[in-house]
């Protein structure tokens, strides 16, 4: 019930029809059929000689099947049926008791009764079979060698698809974090008993790495992605929004709560569009909460661009209950912030600038601005201009974005083509962000404007 309540309800757009009548069904209306040999624990029904429940029967040691009278399920000949039509039938069983259960279903396999033609188990109820039938690798389990195969596999699982740290593998196999090492380095490079288990993907040179490179050392930064320059506007926006997508899934991996801020922009829109929540979603198991907050409005959405509640609500509409949209409320600093992705203004712009300096009734010069994150203006000397909108729509304060940088937090600013450079460099200089994701043209104007020698390729 739980399947088809989670299915059937939540994926509209899927072709699925759901039948909560079991009784109902024939052998004809399935293709495939999953069940579990599920043990019997209690102790008055295992003196009467039932070793399992499949579906809503006892299994006895006598091979009976006996119905029990808490529900209804389809009866255990038509999984016979479908096995002697050559469908699937997997049975799921584990452990000692799941063995007990399987080698009670033999006895009706002689008979030509079989219940299942597919067996998902663990080791132990497989070695418990095998050595029932005397088969001479059934002992796999105790030797040395497997114990060996088995726990460089799971080190190696868990380091690098789990994302677990050598410390808490230690911790989950009880073993030590020498032993840890050790493991890791048999999946690497193999040893006398195992073959090497890993494949790394390793990128070819190129002037994009090079200039990662080279950024993250002459910048002293957390995080720079930079993705190759295409021709054309859209191409590098697409380019440059799938890096930032896969650094925040990176940010995410062994969190179970974790809240990101977004700003605005057409950069952090192709981010958004980028980002598959529901697919990134079932690549976390262990994220419990996700919280997306939008750090600003837009006051001139005519002039200034796309707003980040405008990009970020339809993301949100068909995810489930573990993401939660809030917004930055500047009085009480809540929620915590995590992480934050903004975007840059470089101001080339001189007639939207102009609009947006008469609107605020700034009295400033324009030629003294280098730049506009979340709608605040940043100038050559390094003061931040706050604006009546700032105060009126609770905009995240930029000093904020400085205090996370110094607690070594995310702060992203996601930007392509050379014209931004200017604006980066300024705001690289008041510390107002820690990680990059740029295409090559802005890398490379960013390297020659803070006057580093660029990388060979």
């Amino acid at each position: 019930m739980e399947v088809v309540a989670r299915y059937a309800t939540s994926v509209p757009s899927q072709n699925i029809d759901a039948v909560i009548e079991p009784d109902i069904l024939k052998a004809e209306d399935l293709d495939w059929a999953f069940f579990e040999f599920e043990p019997v624990r209690d102790e008055r029904l295992k003196s009467k000689g039932f070793v399992a429940r499949i579906l809503n029967y006892l299994l006895g040691k006598d091979v009976s099947l006996s119905a029990l009278s808490d529900g209804t399920s389809v009866p255990p000949s038509l999984l016979q049926h479908m096995v002697q039509q050559g469908k699937g039938v997997v049975a799921i069983a584990e452990g000692i008791e799941g063995a007990k259960a399987i080698m009670t279903e033999y006895k009706l396999r002689t008979k030509g009764r079989a219940l299942f033609n597919f067996l998902v188990t663990d080791e132990v109820c497989a070695s418990e079979i095998l050595r029932q039938f005397n088969h001479r690798v059934a002992d796999i389990p105790h030797r040395r060698d497997w114990w060996i195969k088995r726990h460089t596999f799971l080190s190696a699982f868990l380091r690098y698809n789990a994302k677990q740290t050598n410390n808490e593998i230690a911790r989950l196999l009880s073993l030590s974090v020498k032993q840890v090492k050790r493991l890791l380095e048999h999946a690497a490079q193999g040893s006398v008993e195992v073959d090497p288990i890993l494949s790394f993907q390793v990128r070819p040179p190129s002037l994009e790495m090079a200039l990662e490179v080279a950024l993250l050392k002459n910048w002293s930064l957390m995080e720079v992605r930079v993705v190759p320059t295409l021709g054309g506007v859209e191409g590098n926006l697409r380019l440059v929004g799938e890096a930032g997508a896969d650094l925040l899934a990176s940010l995410l991996r062994r969190q179970e709560t974790f809240t990101v801020g977004f700003g605005g922009g057409r950069a952090i829109k192709a981010v958004a569009e980028a980002l598959d929540l529901n697919r990134l979603l079932q690549d976390l198991p262990l994220l419990r909460r996700l919280r997306i907050c939008i750090l600003e409005r837009n006051p001139l959405p005519k002039v200034l661009g796309v707003t980040a509640e405008t990009i970020l609500s339809p993301l949100l509409s068909p995810i489930d209950d573990r993401v939660v949209l809030c917004r930055y409320n500047g009085t009480t600093n809540e929620p915590k912030l995590d992480a934050v992705f903004v975007s840059i203004g470089s101001l080339n712009y001189p007639d939207s600038i102009h609009a947006f300096v008469h609107e605020e009734e700034l009295n400033i010069a324009k030629d003294s601005l280098a730049g506009l994150i979340l709608f605040q203006f940043i100038t050559w000397d390094g003061q931040i201009l706050p604006t009546h909108w700032a105060r009126e729509l609770g905009f995240m304060p930029l000093s904020e974005l400085q205090r996370m940088v110094r607690e070594g937090k995310p702060v992203v600013i996601v930007a392509y083509g050379a014209h931004k450079a200017d604006a980066i460099l300024a705001a690289y200089k008041m510390g107002l962000f820690n990680c990059l994701v740029v295409d090559r043209v802005l890398a490379e104007a960013l390297l020659a404007r803070s006057q580093h020698a660029l990388p060979s390729p």
